[in-house]
């Protein structure tokens, strides 16, 4: 029980500061965060630091149990029962652990921030000084498990019942994505395990009759979300699934099935000012219609804007994971644009975006993602960006080693590279003009489109005349903040009707 309470009191004395998320400084850690950083590895690479008994605590299968999850939430008072390797009884509480949690939490962001992950090791990503070397080495060795850990799971467990009752319940949105992290016997309780949580206004009536597959009751689930909200954000979860749920699952229905957290670039961009809204604001009115076999509901029939065919085959890039390093897949993407990112003059030789903007600037905010505003990648561009000295000196080694401008090394330490790595996106130059990302699974000649109703945009393979198969979301740049919908008010674009299989 003493290594809890350390643990928590530890979370507590560090949570006293925080850092602005939403600044540019997020991207690259700050001074204060490196210290804090320090003391981290300091405390935690003592030989009597108690590694073992976290990871089984950790690693214990309770944790991940779909029905769990609920007997905790409901729960008024929950207390957690264990042994230590020495035959040492621990009983903790709720808020103990989530202090625990909030500790390791901590030591994972460290970990990611200062090293990647090869061959189930943890690599440093910049040199660092022998002493620093050796500080870490046990932290490193002992940590290798924490790199890959999910701890929101543990955070919804431990901390979601005031959620639940401030709220009067979760939305099911939540539910199914946090029911990605757990495990059930049967593949339905992926959403019936969690009925008995949500908000009023949805009518999934749990079923457990033979006949009803986990692809009925996915599409149950779509279904009720997209009516009660009355719009297709819900799509966004729809990403890539196994070959055995491809061949049973509307490709518009997410797989709740799949083990992870989600990669949906709308979840990835919650809380930013740059948040998309590609069409959400107009009323989106679905039909739901049976399948040729009979089956009800697996066709979803709305509206669409087509924009373009997503690339040529030589404007349409590789994921990132295909590529030596970071840099390499940029200039590679670079290249899809017609760009080169050691070229300074970029406003003279490359001339105007399809939508505005310099075409170099344009590219930048489609690998961001808008999570800096194109006015402020422009600036930086030009060399006005103001920010800590330690920054700068990174981005001109990045620069030096890589044969960037400082400004594109800059930009390049900006985006959040695990997820683009994760998330499988690859860079796309439609025939039209449009720079974006997509992911791994598009090809050349699928259409990028703006579903009416959904946040963002995404990318269709058409079928036959308006049938349509969904192949995941895209970022298209310029055409997230609803210019779409301004483009069909000028009678550039038309609507069009569009069934998705």
């Amino acid at each position: 029980m003493t290594r809890l309470v350390r643990l928590q009191s530890v979370y507590q004395s560090i949570n006293e500061n925080s850092l602005d998320k939403h600044t540019f400084q997020e991207f690259s850690i700050s001074q204060e965060a490196y210290a804090m950083s320090r003391e981290f590895i300091k405390m935690s690479s003592r030989s009597n630091f108690p590694w073992s008994e976290i990871k089984e605590f950790f690693e214990n299968p309770y944790f991940t149990r779909g029905w769990i999850f609920q007997e905790v939430i409901v729960s008024r008072d929950v207390s957690f029962f264990g042994c230590l390797a020495n035959g040492d009884l621990i009983i903790a509480d709720r808020d103990t652990l989530y202090g625990a949690v909030s500790f390791i939490s901590m030591l994972r962001t460290f970990l990611r921030a200062h090293f990647v992950k090869k061959d189930d090791k943890l690599i440093p990503d910049a040199p660092r000084s022998n002493e620093e070397v050796a500080t870490m080495s046990h932290l490193v060795t002992s940590m290798v498990w924490l790199y890959d850990l999910n701890v929101q799971i543990y955070f919804m467990l431990l901390g979601g019942r005031s959620e639940w009752q401030s709220d009067d319940g979760f939305e099911l949105k939540d539910m199914l994505l946090h029911s990605r992290q757990c495990n059930v016997t049967d593949k339905v309780d992926k959403v019936y395990a969690f009925l008995g949580l949500l908000k009023s206004g949805h009518s999934i009536i749990p079923n457990y009759k033979t006949s009803k597959s986990a692809a009925d009751v996915f599409t149950d689930a779509a279904k009720s979300e997209i009516c009660r909200n009355w719009d297709l954000n819900f799509l966004s979860y729809a990403e890539d699934t196994t070959p055995v749920m491809r061949a049973c699952l509307p490709s518009w229905v997410p797989d709740w099935d799949l083990k992870g957290p989600s990669t949906s670039l709308i979840l990835r961009l919650q809380g930013y000012p740059c948040r998309p809204n590609a069409s959400s604001m107009a009323v989106v009115e679905p039909e739901f219609l049976p399948s040729v076999e009979g089956r009800p509901d697996r066709l979803l029939r709305t509206q669409a804007l087509i924009i373009d065919q997503v690339a040529l085959p030589e404007t349409l890039g590789t994921t990132a994971q295909r590529s030596a390093s970071w840099e390499e897949c940029l200039s590679l993407w670079g290249k899809c644009a017609g760009l080169t990112l050691d070229e300074p003059n970029f406003r003279r030789k490359y001339g105007q975006y399809l939508l505005g903007g310099s075409k170099l600037a344009a590219f930048w905010s489609s690998i961001l993602r808008g999570i800096i505003s194109f006015q402020d990648v422009e600036e930086k561009l030009s060399g006005n960006f103001e920010g800590p000295g330690h920054v700068k000196v990174l981005a001109n080694q990045i620069a030096e080693r890589h044969n960037f401008t400082t400004a594109n090394a800059l930009l390049s330490m900006a985006v959040d590279q695990k997820y683009v790595y994760d998330a499988g996106w690859k860079f796309f130059h439609s025939p039209k003009g449009y720079y974006g990302l997509v992911r791994s699974r598009v090809q050349p000649t699928d259409s990028l489109c703006v579903l009416i109703g959904s946040d963002v945009p995404f990318v269709l393979r058409p079928r036959d005349e308006k049938s349509y198969e969904l192949v995941g979301e895209a970022y298209i740049q310029g055409l997230m903040q609803g210019e779409a919908m301004e483009m069909l008010e000028a009678r550039d674009l038309e609507l069009t009707s569009v069934t998705l299989h």
